[in-house]
């Protein structure tokens, strides 16, 4: 399932590229890593029951980047974690 919300006008869509072009690359950076890092929060907590590292490295990856990546990637990544 590959849900995109859409919700922004274009105005403030454009406001807001604006606001973080307007940034150090270094800022735009650090930027990314603490949104990503609030969707992992956010993933996280959505999980009820104690996974293992493995199992929660496998959950992580398909609520992320199954959609994208697709089956084979995610058989080849299933094959090299431990």
């Amino acid at each position: 399932m590959n849900f995109i919300m859409d919700d922004t006008s274009p105005e403030i869509r454009k406001m807001y590229r604006r606001m973080l072009m307007n940034l150090s690359p270094e800022d735009r950076f650090m930027k990314g890593i603490q949104m990503f890092n609030a969707a992992r929060t956010m993933v996280l907590a959505s999980q009820k029951k104690t996974l293992s590292d493995k199992e929660l490295k496998i959950f992580l990856f398909d609520r992320f980047y199954r959609d994208e990546l697709g089956d084979q990637f995610r058989v080849d990544f299933l094959a090299q974690l431990k």
